[in-house]
């Protein structure tokens, strides 16, 4: 299983990093897609590994346990597994 640090109450990222694989801050547009989910949700990507992220969820919705995330206009797909939630952002292990 992958060390994700979960964000403090007072950030993301204001604890110091625990993660087995180091993460690159990013601003990425994504969408995530589902067989459970009636429509594409939109996100922002906002930190990176080579194992998982933060994506930033607009509005309100309900994200599934397990999804396909796309960015870089479709040239990077990955299967992903929630790792945590908190609010609107969701930390993901890509599978």
């Amino acid at each position: 299983m992958v060390d994700f640090l979960q964000p403090s109450a007072s950030g993301y990222g204001a604890r110091r990093e625990n993660r087995r694989y180091p993460r690159v801050s990013t601003s990425k547009a994504g969408t995530i897609t589902s067989k459970r989910l009636a429509d594409t949700i939109a996100c922002i990507l906002r930190n990176l590994s080579s194992a998982g992220g933060c994506l930033e969820v607009l509005g309100e919705t309900t994200i599934p346990d397990e999804f396909t995330l796309t960015w870089d206009d479709g040239r990077t797909v990955r299967r992903c597994r929630v790792e945590w939630r908190d609010g609107n952002h969701v930390g993901v292990a890509f599978r």
